[in-house]
């Protein structure tokens, strides 16, 4: 297999433990004198004695550690010559060789020599040693521009696209600070395969590179290590592209103006936390990577392919086109704790694990649901398309890794399955509430069918118990009549009328009867 692309190499050092455990001392009483409004003779005696000793602190070096995967081996050359550019030491005697980066701690050695009151022959010797060193890399550097003659090829830091050798002085006085605050030291190499960089059409056949694409990822690198280390306002970078190599390297040194990693114990003595998490070292090379290469069209397809489909597998669910979708949904419910808080999918690999989630048991369900719910998606085959296709992208940029974690393909395939999951689950959440609120509004209406029969029967017996009291009352109330001769009278009369009528029309129906037989004779 080819050697990958790009890698990035790194490591840390650290001030001496001794010293930094002193300097924390002198940091901490020195702050305590400063509160204090009026010193002593004594107080100001030794203020002036912690602040000389800070200034001699820091003379030794202290550990160093390189940042890289023991996982990955063999080591191919590229990552080979990556860390000889680290490790390798300062050579006067090689000057066209030597890396920008490790010049500039010496000429903060060198500063810190002229400001001893006495110097040692050695030390007088190794600051000329230093001074011809300044001289050297200036004319190691010429220019076609005569007026940019002072411009440094390659080296650029965190401000500037290009330094100059006035800039020196300003970048010594940086690194000469952090170092008398105990400041950790991160160096980190970008090294490249001359082949990819031509294939991307950043080297051309003349051995042209193209430095200000590789500035500008260089620089959203820095940036994303600044964000995810919290160094951005403490911290100061510089780089240097070097090509003085079989390949291709860009150099990256960093320091803080004030230490804020934590401090931790090392054995009897105190020193910052200097190692980097692996994930901001991910970080830092993907960002590289993504801003050199410009995949973001593609990597923007990606994420509205995976948007698309986790809005239309609920519509998928709402109105499902099979039987088996349809027969997995009910399965899964019936699977799922009664809970609603704990139907989240759960965690997938590098996720931070998650309390609350459902079972293995529904999980596998809901897996076999949301693939048969986008089967027949073509959003869906496009999908595991474009992340298959910037998998082999980015195994020639990085190389094949031996992580799992590392999977483009099968690392966006199970976020895609979680995404779809959590989307189905909380579709079920809205359609077993709206389930029970359907539920509980019929229950609503028959409570109130039964009030209202209820009330129809109470208002029919309340009806007729009132018609009857109102009788029963008005009953009572009709007064009894007495009979007197007035009534004994009025009776006589009336009967008498009745009589006289009732004799009156029998005479009539007589006399009708006689004519009727006259007439028919």
């Amino acid at each position: 297999m080819s050697s990958p692309g790009i890698i990035l190499t790194s490591k840390y050092s650290l001030p001496n433990s001794k010293d930094f455990t002193h300097f924390i001392n002198y940091l901490t009483r020195e702050k305590a004198l400063l509160k204090e409004e009026k010193l002593t003779a004594t107080e100001k005696i030794e203020l002036q004695r912690i602040q000389t000793g800070k200034d001699n602190l820091f003379q030794q070096a202290g550990q160093t550690e390189l940042s890289v995967s023991k996982k990955d081996k063999p080591k191919s050359m590229l990552q080979q010559e990556a860390e000889h550019l680290l490790n390798d030491d300062f050579d006067f005697n090689n000057l066209q060789q030597m890396d920008f980066t490790k010049m500039v701690s010496y000429m903060a050695r060198s500063y810190a020599l002229q400001k001893k009151p006495r110097k040692t022959p050695a030390e007088e010797l190794e600051i000329r040693r230093l001074d011809q060193a300044m001289d050297q890399i200036v004319a190691n550097n010429p220019s076609k521009d005569a007026d940019q003659s002072n411009i440094l090829n390659g080296v650029f830091d965190r401000d500037k696209d290009f330094i100059s050798v006035a800039n020196l002085d300003e970048v010594k006085d940086k690194f000469l600070q952090a170092q008398q605050n105990g400041s950790v030291m991160y160096q980190d190499v970008v090294s490249f395969d001359n082949q990819f960089l031509r294939k991307n059409g950043l080297l051309d056949d003349q051995n042209n590179l193209n430095e200000v694409r590789l500035k500008e990822a260089s620089k959203k690198m820095m940036e994303t290590m600044f964000q995810e280390e919290d160094l951005r306002k403490t911290g100061y970078w510089f780089a240097s592209i070097h090509r003085n190599t079989q390949h291709v390297h860009i150099h990256f040194a960093t320091v803080e103006s004030q230490n804020t990693r934590k401090i931790v114990q090392q054995g009897d003595y105190l020193e910052p936390k200097g190692k980097r998490r692996q994930a901001t070292l991910d970080k830092m090379k993907g960002a590289f990577t993504h801003n050199l290469l410009d995949h973001s069209q593609q990597l923007q397809r990606i994420s509205e392919l995976r948007n698309d489909l986790v809005q239309e597998v609920k519509k998928d669910l709402q109105d499902p086109k099979t039987q088996k979708v349809m027969q997995l949904t009910r399965e899964l419910v019936q699977t799922l704790p009664p809970d609603q808080r704990y139907w989240n999918y759960g965690a997938v690999a590098g996720d931070n694990p998650v309390k609350k989630a459902i079972s293995p048991e529904a999980r596998k369900l809901l897996d076999e649901l949301t693939t048969e719910l986008v089967a027949d998606n073509p959003k869906y085959q496009d999908y595991l398309k474009l992340i298959k296709s910037e998998s082999k992208f980015a195994q020639t940029v990085y190389g094949k890794s031996k992580r799992d974690s590392k999977d483009y393909a099968k690392n966006k395939a199970l976020d895609l399955q979680k995404r779809l999951g959590n989307s189905v689950l909380k579709e079920l959440k809205v359609m077993e509430k709206q389930k029970t609120m359907y539920i509980k509004s019929l229950n609503e209406q028959e409570k109130q069918n039964e009030k209202f029969k209820k009330r129809q029967i109470n208002h029919h017996d309340s009806f007729k118990k009132t018609n009857y009291l109102y009788q029963r009352k008005t009953y009572r109330k009709s007064p009894v009549p007495h009979f007197t001769p007035y009534w004994a009278r009025k009776l006589d009369r009336v009967l008498s009328n009745e009589v006289e009528h009732q004799r009156n029309q029998y005479f009539y129906e007589r006399m009708q009867q006689a004519s009727q037989h006259d007439i028919s004779y």
